[in-house]
């Protein structure tokens, strides 16, 4: 066998010795089969989708809400088995983005499935790191530092702003919003319900969740100005009310199935 013949033969078992590893899951020396699972997000207020930012558009309320800026971490994926089983995606980080809606969550185990879990903002895993830590760039994203020139250490979880209708009788009073939602313990655990859904082997599954940013606002009384603001880590702590009525807004109806 020439030596060209035999660097060919060695490429190609190089080739699919890499895509084997790459579909399946060694689980204590038994191979599993897997599927690629993408999660597809998209950005809406009310019904509708937001497709750029600086759109006056109306929430299910009737309230108009404009959205200038909205972006959040999702880490420590979890997906539900029929039979209870959890399986652990806990290396996976998604920096929601308005022009992307697209996000790989990984290789899945074959099987069927009944829920999705993971939680909004930074598990330990990543919230430690420095940003020149991650090779993938989303912890280098400066609009999510509380200190955009010079990381402090601190992470924004959730970052958002834009303008609302703060009137009682919805007559486009509109006033400024901006919240700047991270630290430790405002850590969002995300159930979403239960919904069936299969992993082939070695084909792709997606999920599709939309974020509603207009259910942000439940229960937050928008005539008081001091409820519009959250920009820094101190007023995270002394704001305690204004930040644990949004982390029930998140974790109970900002994400829904589209």
């Amino acid at each position: 066998m020439t030596r060209l013949k035999i660097s060919i033969l060695l490429l190609v078992l190089t080739i699919f010795s890499c895509k084997k590893k790459e579909q399946n899951i060694d689980d204590g020396g038994l191979i599993s089969p897997t599927g690629k699972l993408w999660m597809h997000l998209h950005s809406f207020i009310g019904l509708n989708d937001i497709d750029t930012y600086g759109e006056d558009l109306v929430g299910n309320t009737g309230r108009k809400i404009r959205l200038d800026y909205g972006q959040y971490f999702l880490t420590d994926f979890q997906l539900v088995k029929l039979n209870d089983e959890i399986y652990s995606i806990d290396t996976t980080i998604v920096l929601k983005t308005l022009k992307q809606s697209s996000y790989l969550l990984g290789n899945v185990p074959v099987g069927n499935y009944k829920q999705i879990r993971f939680k909004l903002g930074l598990s330990n895993y990543y919230n430690q790191m420095q940003p020149t830590d991650l090779l993938s760039g989303e912890l280098s994203d400066t609009s999510m530092w509380f200190n955009p020139l010079s990381f402090d250490g601190n992470y924004i979880y959730f970052n958002t702003k834009g303008m609302i209708d703060t009137s009682k009788d919805l007559s486009n009073k509109m006033a400024f919003f901006d919240y700047r939602i991270g630290s430790n313990s405002n850590l969002f655990n995300i159930e979403m319900p239960t919904k069936n859904f299969a992993i082939y082997d070695g084909l792709i599954s997606y999920i599709h969740l939309k974020g509603n940013f207009a259910n942000l606002f439940n229960g937050i009384d928008l005539t008081n100005e001091n409820n519009l603001k959250l920009i820094n880590t101190s007023e995270n702590q002394s704001k305690s009310q204004l930040v644990e009525r949004l982390k029930q807004n998140i974790e109970n109806s900002f994400f829904d199935f589209e």
